[in-house]
């Protein structure tokens, strides 16, 4: 027990699991609690903080812990340096949980519901407002403070970095507040003075030279604090001149190889930057359609933490760009469009390029296509004019279906769902690949493509939804279709049931081939069944739309087009007979195996 009291300390913790923190003050006093916290066991610091998380419950006992100096300034010790991870995670909480408890109503965070804004703020001042508490954090963080080991060191930054931009969530201006500018100067590293904690944590803490490990964690950490603000004041700061962290992120992303000259190092702060990117275009569309190539512009404190930067080729970068002053998104359209025709080499073929995939989908929907510039119902469409239109809608059309890889088959699950036109875009050009037509068509931005131009898609979709060996491919072609079915921008579903043998598929139960008809739910055929009814009762949804009643019997609806109103009555019953009967067939319900058997 003395060695390791683990068993007693779970024990208490179960014992006092319904004891309020007001009724512990009568059992433990703020010794008690910084002798757990400061303790060398990890089942100790373990039991304090369980039991210093109780406070957590009201405003009022986070304002009496708030009173207790030094237990607050070992909480935050604890969450910066703890060796343990777990003890780590659960300081972690229980600041966060304080600070959300205490959170005063005049707090100037976006994503923090007001309900919980009814503290009064003690907790907070306590913390960052508390000179030897401030002072502590930059010590333990910064390379100008504690000669701690470098894992100790770059694990505190780590940490610091993963805890700003919850606090920017719940406060934003108590992170950027000038506190204590003197201490911030002391402890920031660079020629770029500091002035606060978001500062210090942002420019003026980490050495990313030669340390890819800390510039991916640097890089997620402006990711994580992009999204923490829903209005744009972590966009605006990032933005900044003198802070050039937006303009580093999207020149790692487009050319990292000014950067460094490692192409291992290169790939990994790519792809840590595309995250970046991806989270920009998703959080701030109207601000990336107006951006121009203006964005690579780097301050020169940016351009010293990495050693291998190439002038040269960053000089001939910024020529071109500011001579053609290009919109932002183009460049990354262009970057996209490299990734994908990169992967049609054989030797590349079966390594997509995820992150690019990932930005992909983010971007507005509108950027993705290029309506044609002349009449797609005139009949008569030159050779000359269609290529000028493919060429304008090129990057999804270089997205592959053969070999069928998840990643591809995904992102057209999310691009389709978002847009009726890229759906079209997609469609029309698969099918010419194909046909070979010698007057090809041409995608219009107000109807889906008819049934036998659209058989050429699913006909792929469905051979590889069709082959649970595939496993992954599989899965992903048959969440593509439940995507088409649900989405909210388009009619999808008339999609869906124009194709009869799609229908079939969806509306077939899956059938059990296991031994003793033992269902695991880990395994292709199990999930595959579970998406397919999801798909069925999203159909049978949608017969209720269009008039159907719980038998299926469809009744023209107001609003229903003619097409959609005859196809609901033909698959109608059978819709609603499916959607009765479950996954499987009321003979086939699979039985979940246990070990007992």
């Amino acid at each position: 027990m003395e060695q390791d009291p683990t068993v007693l300390t779970v024990l208490l913790q179960k014992l006092l699991q319904n004891v309020s923190f007001t009724q512990l003050l009568a059992l433990a006093d703020p010794t008690s609690f910084l002798a757990m916290l400061s303790s060398p066991v990890p089942p100790i610091q373990l039991l304090g903080l369980f039991l210093l998380h109780k406070a957590a419950a009201s405003p009022g006992d986070v304002a009496i812990v708030a009173t207790w100096n030094e237990v607050c300034k070992e909480l935050v010790n604890t969450t910066l340096c703890a060796n343990d991870t777990a003890v780590h995670k659960e300081a972690n909480r229980v600041l966060l949980a304080f600070l959300l408890a205490d959170l005063p109503p005049s707090a100037s965070g976006d994503g923090t519901t007001t309900e919980r804004s009814g503290g009064s703020g003690l907790f907070w001042r306590r913390i960052f407002s508390d000179r030897d508490i401030y002072q502590m954090i930059l010590h333990i963080c910064s390379w100008s403070g504690s000669p701690d080991s470098f894992s100790k060191k770059t694990r505190a930054q780590s940490r610091l970095l993963g805890l700003i931009p919850s606090l920017a969530e719940m406060d934003w201006n108590t992170i950027i507040a000038h506190t204590f500018p003197g201490l911030v100067q002391k402890y920031t590293i660079g020629t770029t003075k500091a002035n606060n904690l978001l500062d210090f944590a942002t420019y003026g803490m980490a050495r990313l030279e030669n340390d890819v490990m800390m510039g991916m964690l640097h890089l997620e950490y402006l990711s994580e604090l992009l999204a923490a603000t829903s209005s744009d004041k972590a966009l605006a700061y990032l933005s900044q001149p003198q802070v050039g962290k937006h303009q580093e992120a999207i020149g790692l992303f487009l050319h990292p190889r000014i950067f460094t000259k490692d192409d291992m190092v290169a790939g990994l702060l790519e792809s840590r930057a595309g995250k970046y990117c991806s989270a920009y275009a998703r959080l701030y569309p109207a601000h990336l359609v107006n951006a121009t190539s203006a964005s690579l512009i780097l301050p020169k404190d940016v351009k010293d933490q990495f050693p291998d930067f190439s002038d040269t080729e960053y000089s001939n970068v910024c020529t071109k760009f500011s001579s053609e002053e290009t919109r932002l998104v183009d460049l990354f359209l262009t970057h996209i469009a490299q990734a994908l025709d990169t992967c049609r080499n054989p030797k590349t073929a079966y390594e997509p390029p995820v992150t690019c995939l990932h930005l992909l989908t983010s971007l507005p929907p509108d950027v993705l296509v290029s309506p044609p510039t002349f009449s797609v119902d005139s009949g008569v469409i030159s050779r000359q004019e269609y290529e000028k239109w493919r060429s304008s809608n090129s990057v999804i059309a270089l997205i592959p279906l053969t070999p069928p890889l998840p990643e591809y088959i995904s992102t057209l699950g999310a691009l389709f769902s978002s847009s009726q036109y890229l759906y079209s875009i997609y469609t029309i050009l698969l099918y010419n690949q194909a046909a070979g037509l010698a007057t090809p068509l041409v995608a219009s931005p107000d109807t889906t493509p008819s049934m036998p131009v659209a058989l050429t898609l699913w006909a792929k979709i469905l051979s590889i939804a069709k082959a649970p060996a595939l496993a992954d491919a599989c899965l992903a072609s048959i969440s593509l279709i439940q995507a088409v079915t649900d989405t909210s921008s388009w009619d999808g579903v008339l999609v869906i049931l124009r194709q009869m043998q799609l229908m079939e598929f969806i509306l077939r139960p899956t059938e059990r081939h296991t031994a003793r008809r033992v269902a695991d739910p880990e395994s292709t055929e199990f999930r595959t069944a579970v998406l397919k009814y999801e798909i069925v009762q999203s159909l049978a949804k949608a017969m209720r739309k269009a008039g159907g009643d719980s038998e299926g019997n469809v009744r023209k609806a107001e609003g229903v087009n003619e097409e959609k109103a005859e196809l609901a009555k033909k698959w109608g019953k059978t819709i609603m007979q499916r959607a009765r009967m479950g996954p499987w067939d009321t003979e086939q319900q699979p039985v979940v195996g246990t070990m007992e058997e």
